[in-house]
């Protein structure tokens, strides 16, 4: 199974999540979407760098060894299978963080009517 190219579909499918942070950010006026807002573009850009490694990585563009030696970290040498855990991770926080922010804005408008 090839672990990299279903993570790096994962990733790009998070791409409207993504947008529809970025638009309840921009038509909100309430301050905690707002700030939750940015939390999830600070996410939306890691899922977006991490869906453009894992397709290099698929497409024989790119290996482990060539990324951990361009970006040298402390988790540099994981196994694929966990680096793939870590990308969905990210997905997961990233629509966490929307939910709340449509969540904030629900609750908003319930208590103003």
């Amino acid at each position: 199974m090839n672990h990299a190219l279903i993570t790096a579909r994962l990733l790009e499918s998070a791409r409207v999540v993504s947008l529809a942070s970025i638009a309840l950010t921009v038509f909100s006026r309430d301050p905690i979407v707002m700030a939750l807002g940015i939390v999830a573009l600070y996410y939306a850009l890691r899922v977006e760098f991490d869906a453009r490694i894992f397709r290099d990585i698929a497409d024989g563009k790119l290996t482990l060894e060539e990324f951990d030696a361009a970006m040298p970290h402390r988790k540099s040498g994981r196994p694929l299978e966990d680096r793939c855990r870590g990308a969905r991770r990210l997905v997961t926080i990233l629509g966490v963080i929307t939910v709340m922010q449509l969540a904030t804005l629900l609750v908003r408008s319930f208590l103003k009517s």
